[in-house]
């Protein structure tokens, strides 16, 4: 599951209006929301939303990046005027304004404003990016859980006897 969040711009509304502007473009892409903000078109989850009541940002959690998701994503930026932040990456659309004064984008470059077909592109490739980030953690961490399993498994010779083997041979 990757994160992507909607971050101000100098156009963004306030907190209120920008609820306000969340709340529509759901409505516009008939979709409804649930109560642990899951967002649902024809019973089904197309992403999670969680927007943080006082302030104008939003996190979106997305399994993939379907063409839904992605353009549910886009038309959400769009509304709200929003940067979009997905696996290190931020980009804007064509309603982004400016960077907000005292704000910075920190190392990363932002992109030109995309359409909807570039912006898919764009987010596919970050969802995916951060689903093989996970993949590869779940590796780590299983293969972790296994060398320690098999570390348990064998009999533990004491510090001091490895030390005085590694030291002397076995021959003491």
């Amino acid at each position: 599951m990757a994160q992507v969040f909607l971050h101000n711009s100098t156009l963004t509304p306030v907190p209120a209006a920008y609820r306000s502007a969340v709340v529509e473009a759901l409505v516009a892409a008939e979709t409804t929301m649930g109560s642990d903000g899951e967002v649902i078109r024809e019973e089904r989850i197309v992403l999670f939303l969680d927007l943080d009541a006082d302030d104008d940002i939003a996190v979106l959690e997305l399994d993939d990046a379907t063409d839904e998701a992605c353009d549910l994503v886009f038309d959400l930026a769009q509304a709200t005027a929003s940067f979009v932040f997905a696996d290190d990456a931020v980009c804007a659309v064509p309603a982004t304004g400016g960077v907000p004064p005292g704000w910075t984008t920190g190392a990363w470059a932002v992109a030109e404003p995309l359409d909807r077909t570039a912006f898919r592109a764009w987010l596919a490739d970050k969802v995916e990016a951060a689903d093989a980030e996970a993949a590869r953690q779940a590796r780590i961490a299983a293969a972790i859980d296994q060398a320690r399993a098999e570390r348990g498994a064998q009999p533990q010779t004491p510090f001091f006897k490895r030390l005085t083997n590694a030291l002397f041979g076995k021959s003491i």
